[in-house]
């Protein structure tokens, strides 16, 4: 039995996006700072929005060969580790009201109401129970399970796509109110980035060096556009970008490389919600293509 290839870029740009989701984080003080300016922040503040997008993508691309019940179980163990990290984030809010200056004045009771008053099943669903940025687990599950009744009803990834892009457009568009589902517009973009990923693997998409310039060039107008204040249609600009990125990074026959290792050896785990292909079954081939497991 022949050995199914690894597809090394897909680990380089895994590392990439960790780092950059990173950066947005750290990003928040410049935004905040008083020294802002387009050259301190705007000028590469756009470009980050990339890296959500791009694990998306790959997530649907490794769930494109599988079916119904399959991608079903995908979301269940995705849920699974939204619960887990949830009950983490619930025990660190109890500790930081018994240990933060900011509480200990309050008294304990006091402190531990103002962290719970906003637990509720809504909070919940929409993932910000205990931290917001959990929202992205929430999304994967949910935009999994609808991905798995479409498969179930022998939908093609293109029309997976198309359904995807039309629920994004519309919640970009503000025509219906998403948020009540996931917040940050999460269950949308999760729905049309997994979804690409599908039609990347199913139409065997194969990127060059020529989409890394249809990416660049997207992420280029949309940092201006995002600096200039336009609506939320510039956002289709990151669908073109996550689309160029993401077909670029399946190419197969790619060499090992500084970044493809530091990828492929966990340090995506830095930031551990942003690579939920990881609940995936390690070792088995996407049409002659796999991605190592660390799990």
């Amino acid at each position: 039995m022949t050995k199914p290839e690894h597809l090394h870029r897909i680990d380089s740009v895994k590392f990439v996006a960790v780092v950059m989701v990173v950066a947005i984080h750290a990003s928040w003080y410049m935004y905040t700072s008083e020294q802002r300016s387009f050259w301190t922040y705007d000028v590469y503040r756009g470009a980050l929005d990339i890296a959500v997008p791009i694990f998306l993508v790959l997530s649907g691309y490794f769930l494109a060969r599988k079916d119904a019940r399959g991608i079903v179980a995908w979301s269940a163990k995705v849920l699974m580790l939204y619960l887990v990290a949830t009950g983490i984030y619930v025990v660190v809010d109890v500790v930081r009201v018994v240990t933060d200056r900011l509480f200990l004045d309050r008294g304990l009771r006091s402190g531990l109401r103002s962290v719970v008053k906003d637990w509720s099943m809504s909070t919940f669903v929409r993932g910000d129970l205990a931290e917001v940025h959990l929202w992205y687990l929430v999304a994967c599950a949910a935009a999994g399970l609808l991905l798995a009744l479409m498969r179930s009803r022998g939908a093609s990834a293109g029309t997976m796509l198309a359904v995807g892009g039309a629920v994004w457009v519309v919640s970009l568009s503000g025509f219906v109110d998403l948020s009540a589902l996931v917040v940050s517009g999460g269950f949308p973009r999760a729905l049309v980035f997994l979804a690409l990923g599908v039609f990347i693997a199913e139409r065997s998409i194969q990127g060059s060096w020529r989409h890394v310039a249809v990416m660049a060039g997207a992420l280029a107008v949309y940092t201006l556009l995002r600096y200039l204040g336009a609506g939320s249609a510039k956002d289709l600009l990151i669908l073109v970008a996550a689309y160029a990125l993401g077909a670029y990074a399946v190419r197969a026959g790619t060499r090992p490389s500084v970044l493809s290792r530091l990828g492929g050896a966990g340090v995506h785990r830095l930031h551990p919600p942003h690579d939920v292909h990881l609940c995936d079954d390690p070792g088995r081939a996407v049409r002659g293509a796999r991605l190592r497991h660390d799990a």
